[in-house]
């Protein structure tokens, strides 16, 4: 957990570079799907996007509003806001395993 102001540009490189690698063998892996225009709709959801879109507005929290409202109160409360938003995405993932396993059966 990168935790100081000065390892922002570190964290942001390594998800950049992992970004970078996960497209790099998706697109060799489904070539056929990548040889023609792809919309967004064909390959998230509306609400895999909302929750996508959110990421950026955390880290906006993370980074910037924190430190201006709450300077030195509250430090947990990033760390909180990221968990939670994490467990709300595992969790979203697992119960849509779960019931398209069901709905394949």
């Amino acid at each position: 957990m990168f935790t100081k102001g000065s390892e922002t540009p570190v964290k942001l490189m390594l998800l950049l570079t992992h970004v970078v690698a996960q497209y790099a063998v998706i697109v060799t892996h489904f070539e056929e799907i990548f040889s023609r225009e792809i919309k967004w709709q064909e390959i998230l959801t509306y609400k895999q996007l909302v929750y996508l879109t959110g990421l950026p507005l955390l880290q906006l929290f993370y980074s910037i509003i924190h430190p201006l409202v709450f300077k030195e109160r509250l430090p947990f409360l990033p760390l909180l806001f990221i968990s939670v938003y994490s467990a709300v995405g595992v969790l979203f993932c697992f119960a849509a395993l779960q019931f398209g396993k069901v709905k394949t059966s």
